[in-house]
Parts: C-alpha cells; sequence; structure tokens
C-alpha cells in the first residue's frame, strides 16, 4: 500500500535493468498498467524506446559498480522532463544483490526556474558591464560581492578576481583603504544614502583618478542591511 501510495514515480528492477514492480505514479504517467511493465527494462521505458543499452549517467550502472546508493540528476526524454533519480540496492542475506529500488523525482519546473534565472543573471551582467562608470556592491565585511568589468579593468583585474577580496587587498595605501572601510560601514549602519562630489583614488598601478561616488545601502528580505552599492563616475 505504501508502495502504491508514493506520489515520486516508483520501480523495483533486477539487476539487468528489467521491472519487476512498479507504483501507480510509473503507471499513471506512461499509461500503462504494472503487468504492461514488468520485464520491461527500464532504460527503453524512460528513455529512448528500442534502445539497447542503459544511458551514459545511468545511476543504476554507478551502483552496480560502488555497491551504494547512486543519485544523479538527468533528463528522461519519454517523461518530456528532468528528474533526480536515485538506485538503491537491496541485497539478501548472503550478501547477493537482489533488487533494486529506483525512484524519480519530478524537477522540470525547477530546472526552467533555474533556466530563467540564469538568463535573467546574465541580463543583469550585461547591464552593468555596459555602464561606463564604476559598479559595485558590498558587505559589511568589505568584501566585493559584485563588480563590473569597468571597476575590474581599474583595478587590473577582472570582475569574477575581485569577488571577496577587500579594498585592503588591493589600495596600496593602507590608512586610505580603511578610510572607505569605514565611510562603508557608517553607509550601512545609519542605512542613509550617500554622496561624495569628489573624491580621490590612487589605483594599483599608481594612476590617480577623480570620481565622484553615490554610496547606497542595501537591506535584505530580512530587513537587515548588510551591504551597499557603491557607484563611481
Amino acid at each position: 500500500t505504501i508502495f502504491q501510495a508514493i506520489g515520486h514515480l516508483t520501480v523495483v528492477m533486477d539487476p539487468e535493468h528489467r521491472i519487476v514492480q512498479a507504483n501507480q505514479a510509473v503507471c499513471r504517467i506512461l499509461g500503462k498498467s504494472e503487468p504492461e511493465l514488468i520485464g520491461t527494462f527500464c532504460f527503453q521505458l524512460f528513455h529512448s524506446a528500442g534502445s539497447d543499452h542503459p544511458q551514459v549517467a545511468c545511476p543504476l550502472q554507478q551502483m552496480l559498480i560502488s555497491g551504494n546508493m547512486e543519485t544523479i540528476e538527468m533528463e528522461m526524454e519519454a517523461l518530456g522532463g528532468n528528474y533526480i533519480v536515485s538506485c538503491t540496492p537491496v541485497f539478501d542475506e548472503a550478501g547477493s544483490l537482489q533488487k533494486i529500488i529506483h525512484i524519480a523525482t519530478d524537477i522540470t519546473e525547477r530546472k526552467r526556474a533555474e533556466v530563467k534565472l540564469e538568463r535573467e543573471r546574465g541580463f543583469l551582467r550585461q547591464v552593468i558591464d555596459a555602464v561606463p562608470g564604476f559598479i559595485s556592491v558590498m558587505n559589511a565585511e568589505g568584501r566585493f560581492e559584485l563588480a563590473n568589468k569597468y571597476l575590474a579593468k581599474a583595478w587590473g583585474t577582472t570582475a569574477d578576481h575581485l569577488i571577496g577580496r577587500t579594498i585592503t587587498d588591493l589600495y596600496p595605501n593602507e590608512d586610505e583603504a580603511l578610510r572607505f572601510r569605514e565611510d562603508n560601514l557608517d553607509v550601512i549602519r545609519s542605512r542613509k544614502e550617500k554622496f561624495i562630489p569628489e573624491e580621490k583614488v590612487a589605483f594599483r598601478d599608481n594612476s590617480v583618478q577623480w570620481l565622484s561616488a553615490h554610496k547606497i545601502p542595501l537591506s535584505g528580505k530580512d530587513g537587515v542591511c548588510d551591504r551597499l552599492l557603491i557607484v563611481g563616475t
């Protein structure tokens, strides 16, 4: 009763990939009865009809090698979606592999959301890199959480390289770096936006630029302000 009530696609297989039991979730999605599924190879059922071998990343194949439960995220062509698939070995009293419990959890909607989010992140990255000015987000520890390519170029590095680093790591003058950090902390603590009309900044290559800067405190969903946006021109 429990086996049939499981909402995830669940089958029991023999070591040769043949189905010996299938729950109602599998029967519903495939439009077949359990007797029709028994004896069918799982890779023909969930992947390509007519295929004579398992997928390259088949978790059952990996389980046969490791002897332990294996879990993988994979596409099931026959079901038109993405699933987290686990294969758990069941041994008899002598320690021989008797059966495999195969459970597939549908994550198609989650994958679509991830793809959408990744596109939005890519769009945001294009926007901030296209702005001809210095854009960064720093946390209360003084570490970069975001930086655009113009700022990274000024520091003679890449935006990815700046993430996690502090002004102290970059700035040639330690006293100036500490002053910048304290000024940033004041904005975070006060939660008040600050505009600096002009400020002298010396970069690592000893070049000097005069910048005007907006410092804007940022709060998370919990209302805690622990980072700030800095836009320099």
